[in-house]
């Protein structure tokens, strides 16, 4: 008896025989891409530009540099006493005569500031055995002291209390000390003399202590407002004021010719006469025309 086939074998068998033809397949369509597609070129695609982010820019405004002040005296002329150890500028309008003179007993100096005729700025001062038969002056000072908070203007044989309300001490740029005095209303005495505590009406003084130089020992500075405010300001004044400063002083005096044909050299036991000198009256007879000497 013939035994007819089991369904399930049959299914199985097709279902085997369908795999294998789709991996067949599968393999062939593999086998044709490789052959007739080009291979994938990655240096085909574009290289990305990297992205840059500009870092800004900070302007930078400079510190402006103060332009220095203009010195205003840059051009003045200079005027140094290497004898009394000082130096100063002064306008060149002016024109500046000194002198050192021989009183009857001791020495002065004087310097001027001119301009023509009129008299602007005096700088004066005397020695400390100073005497001379005139009346005295603002600039007949040895300088200043101070005491207990109080200004003292010396002079011939006097220390004369300066008004509070009046004076100021001040320092220049060249760290010079001064005290600068407020003319007031006080009038010369019937003698015609002033004091060097007080300047005179309209006028402005200074006081200053000047260096050890063997024979001054201060100096007073005069200057006539009222005359000189057309030539020389006050503010040119003040510059004058600080331009001055300290040399070394050499002690060396410039002499002056007797202004007569004789001096009176009889001993006196008060009384130092500085015309006496023996080097003085030789210098004199060398280089002062008609001096003839000295009277005893």
């Amino acid at each position: 008896m013939e035994i007819p086939p089991h369904p399930k074998s049959s299914g199985i068998l097709k279902t085997f025989f369908i795999v294998i033809a789709l991996i067949l397949f599968g393999i062939l369509i593999g086998v044709l891409a490789a052959r007739f597609l080009p291979m994938y070129d990655n240096s085909a695609l574009p290289t990305p530009t990297p992205s840059i982010t500009p870092i800004p820019t900070v302007e930078i405004t400079p510190l402006l540099t103060p332009t220095p002040s203009m010195d205003e005296t840059v051009n003045w002329k200079t005027y140094t006493n290497s004898s009394l150890g000082f130096q100063i500028k002064y306008p060149n309008i002016l024109k500046l005569s000194e002198t050192d003179s021989p009183g009857e007993t001791g020495y002065s100096y004087d310097i001027h500031l001119t301009e023509g005729q009129n008299t602007l700025l005096n700088f004066g001062g005397i020695s400390k055995n100073y005497s001379e038969g005139r009346g005295g002056v603002f600039t007949d000072t040895q300088g200043y002291i101070e005491n207990k908070g109080n200004y003292y203007c010396k002079s011939i044989n006097a220390e004369n209390l300066i008004n509070k309300s009046k004076v100021t001490k001040i320092t220049n740029p060249n760290g010079v000390e001064m005290l600068v005095i407020i003319g007031g209303n006080t009038e010369p005495n019937p003698a015609g003399e002033t004091s060097c505590a007080e300047p005179g009406t309209g006028n402005i003084g200074v006081l200053i202590n000047l260096k050890e130089n063997g024979r001054y020992s201060g100096m007073g500075i005069l200057y006539r407002k009222e005359g000189a405010s057309n030539t020389l300001t006050e503010k040119d004044f003040n510059q004058i004021l600080s331009t001055f400063k300290f040399t070394e002083p050499t002690a060396t005096i410039k002499r002056v010719c007797p202004t007569t044909e004789w001096v009176d050299c009889m001993p006196s036991p008060d009384m130092i006469k500085p015309l006496c000198d023996t080097a003085f009256l030789t210098w004199a007879k060398a280089n002062c025309p008609g001096f003839k000497g000295a009277a005893l």
